[in-house]
């Protein structure tokens, strides 16, 4: 290992020596942040939400999506859609609630208000605007592009954007691999949420889901509670980690491009989809059996038993982090950009 970064590289790799180096600005230069939102958040698919969400008409979430205030919402024809939260007026944000259900969004500064749908819906004094002042044409933004896979909505704001099926590549197996554990074939986000905030590089959290290094020493006392549940978490011998983690596609210039996936790490002891129910009250439950037999069967040679029987972590998207384990799936969502 004789070879050291200079201060003008970012990333130096040489497979050949197995070494990997990457320079510290790209975690913590407001420069290559600023780069990165305009080449990759402002041009990729960006996760902003999942169906479930917005069951109703008028229902709505707010959330930040690649720096930006969006309103997620279901219009009262049953339309999804992602708006720009902020009023074509003089710019003030219309909908501060983080959710709910509406007939119209109001923006509090002026009083404009708005459809479901975003088209303008009246505005005080209207006559003192002209004859030119046109309400169709002042509606709140819409999101350039927004697209679903399996009722995951992402937003695009490159107009000429590759369409999502085909930007999410491989990935699409990944994310079909939890929804078909549904006998429905449909995921629901059931109501809940933990939030943490985290005075981090929106890249740190990419590599921290990645890395089963940490694992042994991080997260002792979690293991120390699968070993009293009578889970085996004894390493094979001569290896610090139970099994070895792989990542297929992982590095940022694969992530830019069609299948972005890392399965990060497919770990031999923890067996989610036997369905122990080791959590909370209950015993074996017999009723997941069925469901996990169908996923197995159905997706024959396209996916290992070791993938479907273990705990599955992975990053589908730029924002968008997936961890499978134990007959229970969560989606973490990063707003750092």
């Amino acid at each position: 290992m004789n070879y050291q970064p200079s201060g003008h590289d970012f990333v130096v790799e040489n497979p050949d020596a197995k070494t990997f180096f990457v320079n510290r600005e790209v975690f913590v230069s407001d420069d290559v942040f600023e780069r990165e939102k305009r080449a990759i958040f402002d041009r990729c698919w960006v996760y902003v939400g999942h169906a479930s969400e917005i069951k109703n008409p008028g229902d709505f979430k707010t959330r930040p999506v690649a720096g930006r205030p969006i309103i997620f919402c279901r219009d009262r024809e049953g339309t999804v859609r992602a708006l720009i939260n902020c009023c074509r007026h003089r710019g003030a944000l219309v909908c501060r609630e983080r959710e709910g259900n509406t007939r119209q969004f109001y923006c509090m500064y002026h009083g404009w208000t708005y459809h479901p749908d975003g088209r303008l819906k009246s505005v005080p004094g209207e006559d003192a605007y002209g004859e030119a002042f046109d309400k169709s044409e002042m509606g709140l933004v819409p999101v350039p592009r927004l697209e679903a896979y399996r009722d995951f909505y992402f937003a695009n704001f490159d107009r000429e954007a590759v369409d999502l099926d085909s930007y999410l590549g491989k990935a699409k197996d990944y994310i079909d691999l939890v929804i078909d554990q549904s006998p429905s074939g449909k995921m629901q986000i059931i109501s809940g949420t933990q939030e943490y905030d985290i005075r981090a590089n929106w890249k740190l959290l990419v590599e921290n889901s990645v890395d089963d290094y940490h694992l042994i020493s991080t997260h002792s006392t979690w293991l120390n509670y699968m070993r009293n549940s009578g889970v085996n978490v004894t390493p094979p011998k001569g290896e610090l980690l139970p099994t070895r983690g792989f990542g297929r596609d992982l590095a940022l210039s694969a992530i830019l491009g069609a299948g972005a996936v890392a399965d990060a790490f497919v770990v031999a002891f923890r067996l989610p989809n036997q369905f122990r129910a080791i959590f909370g009250e209950g015993a074996f439950n017999t009723a997941y059996v069925p469901s996990y037999s169908r996923v197995l069967a159905s997706e024959g040679g396209r996916t290992s038993r070791g993938s479907i029987g273990n705990m599955r972590e992975y990053v589908s998207r730029l924002n968008q982090l997936h961890a499978d384990g134990r007959g229970q799936s969560k989606a973490h969502r990063s707003q750092s950009a």
